[in-house]
């Protein structure tokens, strides 16, 4: 095991339940910070700084102690290129010390390959500088079984048996020899594909027995494993039906019946596919057999990869023992690359059941009949509900718009599913169809779902659906809803209101909606973007924009607001500046039903990055005004401000926003709990107009801090909270 992530209760977890061996110290690394979705938080400072295992302390998993598990330092391929690790463990191999030395890569990597011959290379340098050394490749438990100097290289001897009573499952285990973990780890696996952990009591020496049943109808597998206190792993299995059989095209019990057939290097399954162009007068046929394992009733699934051009009318027959038991007619196409049920097949041991796919040229000559792979399981549901939500979040919502959601209830059952109940506990939702109502088979119903309020504020409500699902008759959905003061959000994917000049492309980071959009700084023609509206209300507005959390964006873009044709007003943003969250850039009175435009540009005057981007925009009103009073004034700054900063709570940075009336000399300061001045983030004289202000808590430990402004006559206090 060896992801760096750790706190006591997690080693103190791995070290009763689940491994003797942890190759998770990264001394000396500690990130306090978890500034990506894929990162996470870990301490390795006070690590032993060698790669020499050590027990760790129960109540401080980096120093050594008394746990019964081991852990091991281990650094990247790339740490130990850059820092010269291996000189450092062939230094001290060479004073007599053992080490376990642990330098890794992720397989997937592109270059591992290479880091694997990197690696390989320093070792073998630092072999003939150290030749009285002696080193071996090998895996974590084979290399702490040489440390530890053990010649067990013997998995446990298990008996794993089941205990029926009614139709109460109970099950026992038995081992040869004392354990690593407290108690096996034995996990169970329903015809619903859901999976349960089962808690054990010990019932005699390394002898035990899980404390709560399982129901046999729905039982399909279960599994127990241990490892003995070398690390020596043994796993039994018991199975109630057979696993899931996948007949790919180059399986023996794939076969070409009819048709010219030629191979695709487009696949859903395995390495390739088979496809077979049709022709007026011809037709093309295959063929999938599954040999019955075991009498029960299967379900039948096929898979097709994303080839274009692919037939939309052919047949399945499908047989049991050479009779035919359902005919399948497709005169649409099916979607590709996801499992698309044919039909359930009852079938007794030693039968056999045969799926035969045909298609005719007529009417689609010049098409390709795909064959690629059939899914066979008997993991057969009467009635199976799915909702792939487990938490409806309807986000910020502008106060009195009404916010469609689209609820889809799938039954993967293969009888029909009937829907009795569907309402919110708080009735904040409105459920757009009526109960009760039935889903067939292996097909979905979309409920439309509204919410509106008149009222600002954070709402909660739980949506309750009540079904004929023998296993979940009853599934909640919380669902919730921040209500604010109008507001307008324009996202990029938004095509009747954002457009782009120059050439843009589509990134993988977004924080608002599947995507963002960057443009590399200084192109001919320089990159602009233009988001645009009508807003409903007049009154002044904030003006927001959030881009993905980055480092490598201008420090100088280019906001313009155009009203009506003419242009407003324009501000300069540094958009790595508190990225990742909504950032005020500037306040202005907007008319409403007049058309608003944003710009986004390219000044050409960046010093750093090398992209400029786009994501959201916002317009959030402040102040409503029944009318506009000069339509053609600039930014109104009527009064000193201090706005909260943004956001709040925060970790590690924030922005504090604030206006002037008139020119002042200005102080923005920083203070602890204890008034003690930490940061002066402004100190100087300002014109009029609306400034804002990055403040990085990097260092500073979480808890309540202050923010103060003196502008001339004007002071004004907030409190903000830092939260790690």
């Amino acid at each position: 095991s060896g992801w760096h992530y750790m706190d006591n209760d997690w080693q103190n977890y791995l070290d009763e339940r689940v491994l003797p061996y942890s190759l998770h110290n990264d001394y000396p690394a500690k990130r306090t910070e978890d500034t990506e979705p894929i990162d996470n938080i870990f301490d390795w400072s006070q690590a032993p700084s060698d790669f020499v295992p050590y027990h760790p302390a129960k109540d401080n998993y980096q120093i050594p102690g008394d746990s019964p598990g081991w852990q091991v330092r281990s650094a990247s391929f790339w740490k130990t290129r850059v820092n010269d690790y291996m000189d450092l463990v062939f230094a001290a191999a060479q004073q007599g010390t053992d080490q376990v030395a642990c330098f890794w890569a992720h397989l997937p990597e592109t270059d591992f390959p290479d880091n694997m011959q990197m690696i390989d290379s320093l070792a073998h340098r630092y072999a003939s500088i150290y030749p009285d050394v002696d080193f071996q490749y090998c895996t974590a438990i084979e290399a702490m079984q040489l440390w530890r100097q053990s010649t067990d290289k013997q998995a446990p001897i298990l008996n794993f048996s089941d205990e029926i009573v009614g139709d109460a499952v109970y099950f026992n285990i038995e081992s040869d020899e004392t354990i690593f973990q407290q108690q096996p780890f034995v996990a169970v696996k329903n015809i619903y594909e859901k999976y349960s952990v089962l808690e054990c009591i010990q019932t005699g020496v390394n002898q035990w027995k899980t404390i709560q049943s399982v129901p046999l109808n729905a039982l399909a597998k279960a599994g127990v494993t241990v490892c003995d206190t070398m690390g020596n792993q043994a796993m039994e299995f018991l199975s109630y039906l057979p696993d899931d059989a996948f007949i790919d095209n180059m399986d023996t019990g794939y076969s070409e019946l009819h048709g010219n057939w030629s191979t695709s290097t487009t696949y859903s399954w395995g390495t390739d596919s088979r496809m077979a162009e049709l022709t007026v007068n011809d037709s093309a046929q295959v063929s999938w057999t599954y040999p019955v394992p075991q009498s029960t009733c299967y379900n039948i699934f096929i898979q097709f990869p994303e080839i274009s051009n692919r037939a939309e009318q052919f047949r399945l027959l499908i047989s049991n023992n050479q009779l035919q038991v359902d005919t399948v007619e497709i005169d649409r196409g099916l979607p590709s690359k996801q499992w698309n049920f044919l039909s359930t097949v009852c079938a007794g041991q030693g039968s056999e059941i045969r799926v035969e796919m045909s298609a005719s040229g007529r009417n689609q000559a010049g098409k390709y009949l795909v064959a690629d792979v059939l899914k066979v399981t008997p993991l057969v549901r009467e009635q199976d509900i799915e909702i792939k939500e487990d938490m409806i979040d309807f986000g910020q919502v502008s106060v009195e718009d009404t916010v469609n959601y689209l609820l889809e209830i799938f039954n993967r059952g293969i009888y029909d599913l009937e829907v009795t109940g569907l309402r919110s506990f708080q009735q904040l939702v409105i459920v757009k169809y009526a109960t009760p109502f039935n889903i067939p088979p292996m097909a979905s119903v979309t409920v439309p779902l509204l919410f509106i309020s008149t009222k600002t504020g954070a709402f909660r409500d739980t949506l309750e659906i009540i079904s004929n699902d023998p296993a979940d008759p009853l599934i909640t959905l919380g669902m919730s809803a921040e209500v604010m003061q109008y507001f307008h959000t324009i996202d990029n994917e938004d095509n009747d209101q954002y457009e782009e000049f120059g050439s843009w492309h589509t990134s993988v980071a977004n924080i608002y909606g599947p995507s963002s959009r960057y443009a590399y700084l200084n192109a001919n023609p320089r990159a602009s973007a233009r988001f645009y509206t009508k807003l409903k209300k007049s009154g002044t507005y904030d003006i927001l924009e959030i881009v993905p959390s980055t480092v490598n964006s201008t420090d100088d873009a280019l906001y313009e607001v155009i009203i009506d044709g003419v242009l407003k007003s324009s501000y300069h943003v540094n958009q790595n500046q508190g990225s990742g969250n909504w950032v005020t850039i500037g306040t202005l009175n907007l008319p409403e039903n007049t058309e608003i435009e944003l710009w986004v540009k390219d000044t050409g005057n960046s010093t750093t990055g090398v992209v400029i981007r786009t994501d959201a925009v916002r317009f959030q009103l402040i102040d409503e005004n029944t009318t506009i009073d000069d339509p053609n004034s600039e930014q109104l700054v009527r009064t000193f401000r201090l706005d909260q900063n943004y956001p709040n709570p925060f970790n590690p940075n924030t922005v504090i926003a604030y206006q002037l009336p008139a020119a002042s000399q200005v102080e923005l300061i920083v203070y602890n709990a204890l008034g003690q001045k930490i940061a002066t983030l402004v100190n100087r004289k300002q014109e009029a107009g609306f400034f804002a202000e990055s403040f990085d808590a990097t260092g500073l430990a979480s808890g309540i801090y202050y923010y103060k402004i003196s502008a001339g006559a004007f002071v004004q206090i907030r409190k903000m909270i830092l939260i790690k």
